[in-house]
């Protein structure tokens, strides 16, 4: 049998969609399956897959600091160990759940629900304790307190120190030398202790008067010393929504077309009055990088600059919006167009044009594939970012109206090379 030589042809250009067939450019791929593509610009194909668990699953996540996976199967939240052994947390409403990796904890959300996942994954539990409503006040005769209006308010507190927002407090006129009695809640879930605030006679500020245990029905109130104020005046417990990310100390959650935020180094309450960012169509991108947010809705793209929610500036810088759900970290150099001399952790995701974005630091945005590949429309997708032998890939599933259609985009991709018609199997 004759020797056939083998025909090398340099594959680095990546995907190209935009060109004509026949005037593709040298080391261009019309398209490309089961294949990788490394460096040096030399076809493998890529290894198979075998199923690790059955079952309807979704919201299947990990971060870098964890050495477990999270996912819902069966409507289950549950650990995934490196073996892919599965362990139930607890029951989820929703089809689709989003995460953040905060102070060493998991937390994840829906508009359906929201929780955390301790640091070793052993367990769910509560994100952010219940609202209290205003406890009901009656004025007595004997306490000590001067005559004067008092406002009394309450805070839930769990067995671990983490305290509720108090968005309401009750208004009570007491005679000279009276007392205060409060009615309190006996029975509110995660709950080990209730605080009772009391402001100063005709005051506008609550302090702590008493420390109630959970069960107590009511609480008896006199004068005496209060020098702990109340830090959760008017904040409630944060809401649930599609998106959740962590950024410089605060939770932010997109929940429709706001962005609520968390107050600093607390993500267990905000405050309904300050701590919101409100666009003019749904979200479908926020993401944290150094120096601020990227924030896609509708047609658009804006970077919301700075640290601070409360002085941040708001730039667009593109006039097409984000595929749902398709965004995803990289570590710094992870594209080799990456011209960092000290290359930072940037985002990525697919625009509403069809090309897969990079966010870089600062808000400057740096399209991959704007002039060699589009993707079809899309209504949402997925993507994640790995590195397998030695080759970095973004693995993104986008999925249209009805349709299913599937890319992968990394710095270089390959699967079937066709040159005017020809396909040149490797």
């Amino acid at each position: 049998m004759a020797k056939v030589d083998p025909i090398e042809i340099p594959l680095g250009g990546g995907l190209d969609n935009r060109s004509y067939e026949t005037k593709l450019p040298a080391g261009s791929l019309r398209e490309a399956e089961n294949v990788d593509i490394g460096h040096d610009g030399r076809v493998r194909r890529r290894d198979g897959y075998t199923l690790s668990t059955s079952g309807v699953c979704h919201s299947l996540w990990s971060h870098e600091a964890l050495n477990y996976a999270l996912l819902v199967k069966d409507g289950k939240l549950c650990r995934m160990e490196q073996d892919a052994t599965l362990t139930e947390l607890t029951s989820i409403l929703a089809n689709k759940l989003s995460y953040a990796y905060h102070a060493g904890q998991v937390y994840y959300c829906s508009p359906l629900e929201a929780g955390r996942v301790d640091a070793d994954g052993a367990a769910a539990t509560f994100w952010g304790l219940p609202d209290p409503d205003a406890p009901a006040v009656t004025a007595l005769a004997s306490g000590g307190l001067e005559a004067g209006e008092y406002q009394v308010g309450i805070t839930y507190v769990s067995s671990t120190g983490i305290e509720s927002g108090c968005p309401f407090v009750s208004l009570v006129d007491v005679a000279d030398g009276g007392g205060l009695q409060v009615t309190l809640p006996t029975s509110v879930a995660n709950v080990s202790n209730i605080h009772i605030y009391v402001s100063q006679v005709n005051g506008s500020i609550l302090y702590r008067a008493a420390t109630a245990p959970m069960g107590i029905a009511q609480w008896n109130i006199g004068v005496g010393q209060r020098k702990v104020q109340l830090k959760t005046q008017f904040m409630r417990r944060p809401p649930g929504g599609s998106i959740v990310r962590s950024y410089l100390g605060r939770l932010y959650v997109a929940s429709g077309n706001v962005i609520y935020f968390t107050e600093a180094m607390n993500p267990h309450v905000y405050h309904p009055m300050e701590g919101f960012f409100q666009f003019a169509e749904d979200i479908t991108l926020m993401e944290p990088v150094e120096n601020g947010i990227y924030v896609a809705y509708g047609g658009r793209t804006v970077w919301l600059n700075g640290d601070d929610p409360k002085d941040m500036s708001k730039t667009l810088i593109s006039n097409y919006g984000a595929v749902q759900g398709t965004s995803a970290w990289l570590p710094g150099g992870t594209f080799s167009s990456d011209s960092d001399p000290a290359p930072r952790p940037s985002v990525c995701w697919w625009d509403t044009n069809g090309v897969l974005q990079v966010g870089r630091p600062g808000g400057r945005l740096v399209p991959q594939t704007d002039n060699s590949y589009r993707a079809a429309p899309a209504a949402e997708g997925t993507a994640l970012y790995r590195e397998v032998d030695g080759i970095k890939q973004v693995l993104a599933v986008l999925r249209g109206e009805g349709t299913g259609a599937y890319g992968v985009a990394t710095d270089e991709i390959v699967t079937e090379v066709r040159r005017g018609g020809i396909v040149l199997d490797s």
